[in-house]
């Protein structure tokens, strides 16, 4: 299994998650099995997931890297990451393609 996807695809998946609402908050608790094992039922769900990580959280922290963290917890690719967003795919390359 491939672990990414073209650019194209990328741009596409990006430009179509804009229309998105936000699934889930990473708050004050951070990373727990819990916000995990939900990202992880909206990625089997609908293969795409927005996740907002919460200032009170991010104080000290790099969001890039949490955002690496919750792609690997979750066996998912990191898609895109804007602000305090960040954008995640289902690595299986069919779910991906189907919502290309």
């Amino acid at each position: 299994m491939e672990d990414s996807i073209s650019y194209e695809d990328r741009k596409r998946l990006v430009e179509k998650a804009k229309g998105l609402q936000i699934n889930v908050r990473v708050g004050k608790l951070g990373i727990t099995p819990e916000l995990i094992s939900e990202i992880d039922r909206h990625l089997k769900k609908d293969g795409l997931v927005k996740v907002r990580m919460l200032r009170n959280y991010m104080e000290e922290r790099n969001r890039f890297q949490l955002a690496e963290t919750i792609a690997v917890r979750t066996g998912s690719l990191l898609l895109d990451v804007k602000g305090f967003v960040a954008l995640f795919c289902r690595k299986n390359q069919e779910n991906c393609q189907r919502n290309v």
